[in-house]
């Protein structure tokens, strides 16, 4: 495995160990040399997206957490700096760009009863008060999360729970728009919502789980989505809906190949009417995830914008 971070001295090496095993200061570890430690901490975090400035999404909300950074999820000027001073004093190259070896020296194993900056990453990048004191709001947030992920629902959170938070957050892969055809995505490119038949491109889909799982935990279900055409919707089924509307039975729809719905980056939600309790939650949260109800007298209408 090549490397292209590497921490100055075996104390922070090992410090990358620990943190990427999720394991305490204190932890025992297996007998490695200074740099077999190294690489086998990197491959346990080799998969993490990097994140620099200009990045955004749920892991620049990690990141800013733990660095005690103002937490827009946005990673600009202030959140390099307050990288490249955490690098400093892991001994890590100071770049400012978190890679496998800053994400293996910024995360560790929490749980129920924490309370560190650690804690407050899994705060920032869920969405909920930030404090750092890992209590039942934090808990259940977690377990929320983990079931919504298809994980071990015991609210600690270890490496399998940091891999979604982190590989989790974010858009992921490359924009639709500039690579595929609208409403022609290969079956790759799209992934279920986790509920339903729903499926939405893979760029939105972490940040559109992320934001379905506040809402179930302020309203206790899952977005309610309806309607068997309200993710991705394929060429056939946009000009099904257009030729309804051109004959005034359907609601106003694109003109086939131009939908959002078409890039897999928009999802038709039932919080009908402005000004009810779910619109108005949506239309406070959902821009902390990249949605947008970027359609005039369409309050079920929100479009992923990143």
């Amino acid at each position: 495995m090549s490397l292209s971070i590497v921490p100055s001295s075996p104390l922070s090496r090992r410090t990358a160990l620990l943190g990427a095993l999720g394991l305490g200061a204190g932890a025992m570890v297996p007998i490695l040399s200074a740099t077999d430690a190294f690489a086998y901490a990197t491959s346990v975090t080799a998969n993490y997206p990097v994140v620099k400035q200009g990045s955004s999404g749920g892991a620049v909300r990690v990141v800013q957490g733990i660095t005690r950074t103002g937490v827009d999820g946005v990673f600009g000027p202030a959140t390099k700096t307050a990288v490249i001073n955490f690098q400093r004093s892991k001994g890590l190259t100071a770049d400012g760009v978190v890679g496998p070896a800053t994400w293996g020296a910024l995360v560790n194993t929490v749980r129920n009863g924490d309370n560190n900056n650690i804690v407050r990453g899994v705060q920032a990048r869920l969405s909920i008060t930030v404090d750092g004191q890992f209590g039942p709001g934090t808990l259940s947030a977690v377990t929320t999360f983990q079931r919504n992920n298809s994980l071990t629902a015991d609210g600690i959170v270890g490496p399998a729970t940091w891999a979604k938070l982190v590989g989790g957050g974010g858009s992921v892969g490359g924009n639709p728009k500039n690579l595929y055809t609208n409403g022609r995505l290969p079956a790759s490119a799209l992934t279920s919502v986790g509920f339903g038949s729903w499926r939405l491109s893979t760029y939105c889909i972490n940040d559109f789980k992320a934001m379905n799982a506040a809402f179930k935990t302020r309203f206790g279900k899952n977005l309610p989505i309806s309607g068997s055409m309200s993710a991705y919707r394929t060429y056939d089924q946009q000009v099904y809906l257009y030729n309804l509307y051109l004959s005034g039975k359907g609601n106003l729809a694109a003109r086939p190949g131009t939908s959002n719905h078409g890039w897999g980056l928009a999802v038709d939600v039932s919080v009908s009417p402005y000004g009810s309790t779910m619109y108005n939650w949506l239309n406070a949260n959902a821009g902390k995830w990249g949605f947008d109800d970027d359609v005039s007298g369409e309050p079920w209408h929100w479009a992923y914008k990143r």
